[in-house]
This record gives structure tokens, C-alpha cells and sequence, in this order.
């Protein structure tokens, strides 16, 4: 069984990682992980922090964890897959993306300015798997369930309190896909979270496919 990590930001691109791109990458190996997804935050006012510059290079600034990520991936035949945690600016709900691509983001590089439910019909036409994160966290409401395609039902931050057994009734309850990540920010992040596939998708595509098949086990932190 391949270890794939969901939730991964990085100190490039989200303020409140920790941890460079290319250390977070070996910790996770070292893990015993195959791959992880980045998926840094992709909000407006991450983006509105780059001052004013064209967007297109707001969208290279936001990328370079995701780059620094899988540079070292390849150093290590280890695999990294595209995403973002995306906040729309109608909440303060998040939501896990893959399967984005460049030529997804020139096209429509103001994404938060969606709502979710336009996003959903996005994801739909472009085939990008969304799910919500940790749903049940303070200020967080559980998205409409036509909205996603699964949710995050183990979030293994350790300084949040997730409300994850609340997750797993909620995904459970809707037929949702249900997703683990260690939502890693900090050193003490690695390892507490992630998915097992009998098989290694072997680009975002195929990472995609495998989330929306549902044909993968849960990972928590008590299995380490």
C-alpha cells in the first residue's frame, strides 16, 4: 500500500506554514509516505498581500512551494500532486482542490471569487475532486453537501480541535468521499494523516481519478 499525504502547505506559500517545501518533502518521505498533495492557501487575502502586481504573478508567487515541493520530490522519487485549500470570499469555509492545472489557473486565476456553488459546476467541467476541510472547526460551517464531493474526516492538526468524529457522521450521513490528511503546517505535523492506495497515481489526473473513485483506506495518527 502507497502513503499519500492530502494536506500539505508549505512556508513558501501559506503564511502559517512552517516548514520549507524541500524539508517537508524529505520529512514525509523519511514517513514512509510516497506522495503528497500541496495544497496551500489559496485565498484573496493571501492574494491581495502580493501588492499590486499583475495576478499572473500573484499565481507564481503562490506556486512556489508547490514547485520547491516537487523538485525535491524528483530528487527523491517521490511523488507531488497539484492542489489548494481554496477559501471563496462568501465564508470562511475551506476546501481541499486537486487535479488544477496552469492552464486551469490562466484562465480563471480569481477563483475565490466564486461561490461554491459556481465553483462545484467549475469542478464538475474540469474534473477537479473538492472537499471540504474539517467542517466542525470553530467559525466553520458544513458546506451543502451538492457542493463537494467529499470531506475531510480525519484532520490531524494537533492544535486544532477538528471536531472529527463529527466529520465522519456528517460524510457518512451525505455518501460523501471521506478523506484523512495530517494538515501539516509544523515538524510535529508530519505523519498525522493521509490516505493508503494499493496503487500510485503517477500525475494529478490520476490523483484525481483515484479520490473520486473512493478505492483507498484511511490513515490516521494512531496507526503511525
Amino acid at each position: 500500500m502507497y502513503k499519500i499525504e492530502t494536506h500539505l502547505h508549505t512556508a513558501q506559500s501559506s503564511t502559517c506554514g512552517k516548514v520549507e517545501a524541500k524539508e517537508a518533502v524529505t520529512l514525509l518521505h523519511e514517513s514512509g509516505y510516497s506522495a503528497a498533495a500541496v495544497t496551500d492557501h489559496f485565498y484573496k487575502t493571501r492574494f491581495d498581500s502580493y501588492g499590486d502586481i499583475p495576478i499572473a504573478e500573484k499565481i507564481s508567487l503562490w506556486k512556489q512551494g508547490y514547485e520547491a515541493a516537487r523538485e525535491q520530490g524528483e530528487r527523491l522519487g517521490f511523488k507531488i500532486y497539484y492542489g489548494m485549500e481554496i477559501r471563496f470570499t462568501e465564508s470562511p469555509n475551506d476546501y481541499l482542490v486537486y487535479g488544477i492545472s496552469d492552464e486551469l489557473l490562466a484562465e480563471s486565476p480569481e477563483l475565490f471569487r466564486m461561490t461554491e456553488k459556481e465553483f462545484k459546476a467549475f469542478a464538475d467541467r474540469h474534473h477537479l475532486f473538492v472537499a471540504q476541510a474539517h467542517p466542525f472547526r470553530e467559525h466553520i460551517t458544513p458546506a451543502d453537501p451538492k457542493n463537494i464531493h467529499g470531506v475531510e474526516v480525519h484532520n490531524g492538526n494537533p492544535r486544532h480541535d477538528s471536531h472529527n468524529e463529527k466529520a465522519l457522521a456528517f460524510g457518512e450521513e451525505h455518501n460523501l468521499i471521506l478523506l484523512s490528511g495530517s494538515d501539516f503546517h509544523q515538524t510535529e505535523d508530519c505523519s498525522r494523516g493521509g490516505i493508503l492506495s494499493k496503487t500510485l497515481p503517477q500525475n494529478d489526473r490520476e490523483f484525481a481519478d483515484l479520490l473520486f473513485s473512493g478505492d483507498f483506506e484511511l490513515f490516521h495518527e494512531d496507526e503511525r
